[in-house]
C-alpha cells in the first residue's frame, strides 16, 4: 500500500514586517511559492500553509493549498497544532519553512525514503557549511508521532520535536544553499542571485543562447524554445512562453506573454498579450493587456497597442497608438496615427479592414470602420465610416495668401535705414509687408516662429493705416 504524504509550510516572520519575509520576491515569485513547488516535486499530495495572520498575502498565491491561521503562535509547535486535522490525513508529513526557498524535491524524497526504509519516525535534511556548522532546512515526520509530541506540549521548535523522536536519522545534501534561509534584504539578494543563475543555467541546458548574463532575469515558470537568443537587460516574468529561433532583447520586458517562433523583439514591453510567429517589433514598443499581434506584423519605434487585434502582415511603423481596435491583414499605418477610443465617459472600438492604408497623422474617432482597401488622407480626422476602396478626407481646405511675407534681396539694415529716412515703399494692402520700425516689425521678423499672436496685432495696425493713410505712411 502506497504511503500518503503531505506538506506543512510554516509561514512566520518574527520581525512582524508589513510585508512578511516569505512573501518577498525572488525573480518576481514570492519565496513561499518556491517552497510549494519543491513540496510538489517531493510528491506531497496536499499542502497546507500555516500563517500568523489572514492578511499575510498567502491567499493570493495559495492555489489548491489549505491555509490555517494561528494568530497567537509563538513557536513551531503552535503553528503545527493549528493543522492538526490536516496532518492526520497522511502517514508522513514534510515540515517546511516559507523562507527556505532552495530546497530540492529530491532531497526531501531521499529523507522520506530513510524514514520508511529504516522504520524511523523522523528525518532532517541538513547541509554542512564551510565553517563546519550543520544547518537544517526541512524535516520529515511520521504524522502520528508528530501530533503526539505536539499535544504533549514538551517541545517547541521543529528541531526539538525531531530530537524528541526515538528513531530518527539525518540526510545530508551536497548543495549548501538548499538549507539557506532568508531573514533580511541582504540574504534575499543572495538567494535571488542564486535563483537567477540557476534558471539561466537551466535555459542554457535547454538550448537557449544567452551570451551575456547582465540584467537577464528569467522566472522559473518561463518556457523558451531551442535556438532563441536572449540579450542583456531582458526580464521574463510570470507565465511566459517563447518559441524557437527568436531574438529577445536587449532591454525587453515580457509579463504573461506568449511569443511564437522566429520573432524579433527589441526594447519591447508586453503584458498579458499574445504575439505570433515571424513578427518584427521594436524598438520602444508597448503592448498592453488583451492584445493579439498576428504573424509577420511589424511594430516600429514608439508604437503602443492596447486591447487590440492586429492581423497578419500589418505594418505600424512608428509613432502610433492602436487602442481598442480590430485591424485586418496587410494594413499600413502612416506615422502619427491615433485611434481615438475614449469619449471621456466610454470607450469604443475601431475596425479597419484588410489592405487598408491609413495616412500619416490620421485620427480615427471611434466607433468608426474603415473598409477593405480603403484609404484615409494624411491629416484627416475620420468621424464617419469609410467604405471599402474609398478615400476618406476630413480636413480643412488649404488657402494660400500669395505674397503675405514679402521677400527682398535688400538687407534688414538697408530697410531700417530707408525707413528712418522716410523712403519706405507705399503700403499696398496685404500684398506687401512694410518694414516699418514703428510697427515693431524688425523684432517680429527675427522672432517669427514664436510670434504668431503678434502678427494679428500688426495686421490690425496695417489695416487702419491702409484705410486712412497719413502723410508719414506714404
Amino acid at each position: 500500500m502506497a504511503l500518503k504524504t503531505g506538506a506543512l509550510i510554516i509561514a512566520a516572520d518574527n520581525k512582524k514586517r508589513e510585508k512578511p519575509i516569505y512573501m518577498c520576491e525572488a525573480l518576481s515569485l514570492p519565496l513561499i511559492s518556491y517552497v510549494k513547488s519543491y513540496a510538489e516535486k517531493a510528491d506531497a499530495e496536499k499542502t497546507a500553509i500555516i500563517t500568523e495572520s489572514d492578511s499575510s498575502g498567502v491567499e493570493a498565491i495559495k492555489g489548491d493549498s489549505r491555509v490555517f491561521v494561528s494568530p497567537d503562535a509563538e513557536n513551531d509547535s503552535d503553528f503545527l497544532l493549528a493543522a492538526d486535522g490536516f496532518a492526520d490525513e497522511f502517514d508522513y508529513v514534510y515540515v517546511l519553512y516559507g523562507n527556505v526557498p532552495l530546497m530540492s524535491g529530491n532531497s526531501l524524497k531521499n529523507a522520506l525514503s530513510l524514514c520508511v526504509n529504516e522504520g524511523n519516525e523522523a528525518a532532517a535534511v541538513f547541509s554542512r557549511q564551510p565553517n563546519g556548522e550543520d544547518v537544517t532546512g526541512a524535516y520529515v515526520f511520521s504524522s502520528k508521532k508528530l501530533m503526539t509530541l505536539i499535544k504533549n506540549g514538551a517541545s517547541r521548535s521543529a528541531e526539538e520535536l525531531f530530537r524528541a523522536c526515538d528513531k530518527k536519522t539525518r540526510f545530508q545534501t551536497d548543495c549548501r544553499c538548499e538549507t539557506s534561509a532568508v531573514y533580511d534584504m541582504c540574504s534575499l539578494h543572495e538567494i535571488s542571485e542564486t535563483v537567477r543563475l540557476r534558471e539561466i543555467e537551466h535555459q542554457l541546458d535547454c538550448g537557449v543562447n544567452i551570451p551575456c548574463f547582465d540584467g537577464v532575469m528569467i522566472s522559473p515558470n518561463v518556457k523558451i524554445g531551442e535556438g532563441t537568443l536572449i540579450l542583456p537587460g531582458t526580464i521574463l516574468r510570470g507565465n511566459v512562453t517563447i518559441g524557437k529561433n527568436c531574438t529577445v532583447g536587449p532591454n525587453t520586458l515580457l509579463h504573461n506573454t506568449t511569443v511564437g517562433d522566429d520573432a524579433y523583439l527589441n526594447s519591447v514591453q508586453s503584458f498579458d498579450a499574445r504575439i505570433m510567429s515571424g513578427v518584427n517589433i521594436g524598438p520602444f514598443v508597448h503592448i498592453r493587456p488583451n492584445s493579439v499581434i498576428g504573424e509577420k506584423v511589424h511594430l516600429g519605434n514608439f508604437v503602443e497597442v492596447k486591447n487590440s487585434n492586429i492581423d497578419t502582415g500589418t505594418k505600424v511603423s512608428h509613432l502610433t497608438y492602436v487602442g481598442d481596435s480590430d485591424v485586418g491583414k496587410r494594413v499600413n499605418f502612416g506615422c502619427g496615427t491615433v485611434t481615438v477610443n475614449y469619449t471621456g465617459k466610454a470607450k469604443f472600438r475601431t475596425t479597419i479592414g484588410d489592405d487598408a492604408f491609413i495616412g500619416c497623422n490620421t485620427n480615427l474617432v471611434a466607433p468608426v470602420t474603415v473598409g477593405d482597401g480603403a484609404y484615409t488622407a494624411a491629416g484627416s480626422t475620420i468621424t464617419e465610416d469609410v467604405p471599402g476602396d474609398s478615400l476618406g478626407i476630413a480636413r480643412a481646405r488649404q488657402v494660400n495668401k500669395i505674397g503675405w511675407c514679402l521677400k527682398d534681396s535688400r538687407s534688414e539694415k538697408q530697410w531700417s535705414a530707408e525707413g528712418a529716412a522716410g523712403s519706405r515703399p507705399r503700403c499696398e494692402g496685404f500684398s506687401c509687408v512694410p518694414y516699418c520700425s514703428s510697427f515693431g516689425y524688425d523684432s517680429l521678423r527675427r522672432n517669427r516662429s514664436s510670434a504668431s499672436g503678434v502678427f494679428s496685432s500688426v495686421r490690425t495696425a496695417w489695416t487702419s493705416r491702409i484705410m486712412s493713410p497719413s502723410a508719414s505712411d506714404c
